[in-house]
């Protein structure tokens, strides 16, 4: 805008288009564009140009969710998009999304953030459990709801927050995050630097049963909240395999928890396995019981 540099295949320049009463809240340096103006899909467009001879898959496109719904910019960002021969997935960002706007989601992106940016501290944890509560009907192939992004192993590389550093995130904590979001569906991306990736982070990250859980389940839902302890559940796509989670995100570890099998409305018995330990358990009585650490989760599988 400042060098009032011209579109391409227009007469149109960059001030011909700029909204300078629209300003991203982090980072002053961008501003939004006006849509109605001559030259402002032209603008898009050749961006999109630009990015399908680069071979470019993937775009996440911020600043267009909250605190205010971007919707004329998100059209023509969508319209570019479409107009290449190179399919391009759209992630829009940053959250919370209105869910209010999900037709519209739907309509024009492949994923779209349900949160602010996500950080490895506890609190922020727990507050994607009501959010995948509120986006859980929404899950939709080829549209997903976006728990952002997986902040583990060797991380912070050149970050806008904190230096060089191990997640702070504890072993259980993670377990519980990559259950919610296989449970949830959420697109998997991590936030780590790959060529220090230790063992623990790449086990977890390649623990195959639990990447099918996101990646081919259905009915996928919360069951309960009952002060603190969260289950959620979902199916196998051919509904022969159940997947049950409880989540303890107390600050108390659980010694034993009885989980009755008619809450999914199971009788009989069953093969019963814990995901993460790779452990089968018992079923009694109808029910199978476990310990579940303070923050942590037990995640099962259970079929006939």
């Amino acid at each position: 805008v400042e060098a009032n540099t011209p579109i391409k295949g227009t007469s149109y320049r960059a001030r011909d288009i700029v909204n300078t009463d629209s300003r991203c809240k982090w980072y002053f340096g961008f501003y939004g564009i006006d849509t109605s103006k001559p030259g402002a899909q032209e603008y898009y467009d050749s961006l999109f140009e630009l990015y399908e001879s680069w071979g470019i898959d993937y775009v996440k496109a911020d600043d267009l969710l909250s605190p205010i719904y971007a919707h004329d910019e998100i059209e023509a960002i969508t319209k570019a998009a479409r107009k290449g021969k190179r399919p391009i997935v759209l992630s829009l960002s940053p959250g919370p999304a209105p869910v209010e706007n999900i037709k519209h989601l739907q309509s024009v992106a492949q994923l779209w953030r349900i949160s602010e940016d996500f950080w490895d501290n506890w609190e922020a944890l727990k507050e994607q459990f009501p959010l995948c509560r509120k986006w859980q009907k929404y899950i939709c192939k080829g549209h997903w709801p976006d728990a952002d992004m997986l902040p583990i192993g060797p991380m912070a590389q050149r970050a806008m927050r904190g230096t060089p550093r191990m997640s702070n995130f504890t072993p259980d904590e993670q377990y519980t995050m990559l259950t919610l979001w296989a449970m949830f569906r959420s697109p998997l991306m991590i936030g780590c630097n790959l060529p220090e990736i230790d063992d623990f982070t790449l086990n977890l990250i390649t623990n195959k049963e639990v990447l099918d859980i996101n990646q081919y389940s259905k009915g996928n839902k919360e069951l309960f909240d009952r002060n603190g302890i969260i289950a959620w559940y979902a199916q196998s796509e051919d509904e022969l395999t159940h997947y049950i989670a409880i989540f303890n995100t107390t600050d108390k570890d659980i010694e034993s928890y009885t989980f009755p099998l008619q809450t999914i409305n199971y009788i009989g018995d069953g093969h019963i396995t814990d995901l993460w330990k790779n452990e089968s358990m018992e079923i009694k009585n109808n029910s199978v019981s476990f310990s579940v650490p303070a923050h942590g989760v037990k995640l099962i599988k259970l079929t006939k």
